[in-house]
């Protein structure tokens, strides 16, 4: 039996998805639940779990403290942030679909003012790909 994922991404009329927080607790496969899980571990700061020391990754530390002030600098940053989380997600991913598996991920726009900073991540699985955006407050 597969792992149930719960639904915490509203998906948009054009088919993107964003980040939001349903209030009914639906079942999410396929993209979704890639992106759930990429979502997750990308935000989480790596070590904050002490259960699981290896699961997050370093990007929400940098930004939160001001390490990242430039497009190339956050661009970098997501990339290596990026490799972390894929390498700790295939561990794990042995038995998912292939439409859960992810093999990379990429900034595919970015939007950085003073006080905020827009990303859509382009996020591909061994069976396709799908697109998010992540809003972050500076």
């Amino acid at each position: 039996m597969q792992p149930v994922d719960l639904y915490l991404l509203g998906e948009q009329d054009n088919g993107r998805l964003t980040l939001r927080v349903n209030r009914d607790a639906q079942v999410c496969r396929g993209p979704a639940a890639a992106a759930q899980k990429f979502i997750a571990c990308l935000l989480t700061i790596r070590g904050s779990d002490v259960s699981a020391p290896h699961y997050g990754s370093d990007f929400m530390s940098r930004l939160t403290q001001g390490q990242l002030r430039n497009e190339a600098q956050i661009t970098m940053a997501f990339s290596a942030a990026a490799h972390q989380v894929i390498s700790y997600l295939r561990s794990f991913d042995a038995r998912s679909p292939e439409d859960e598996q992810i093999v990379g991920a990429d900034i595919e726009d970015m939007q950085l003012a003073a006080d905020s900073l827009t990303i859509r991540v382009l996020l591909w699985t061994a069976a396709g790909e799908t697109v998010f955006t992540l809003p972050f407050n500076l």
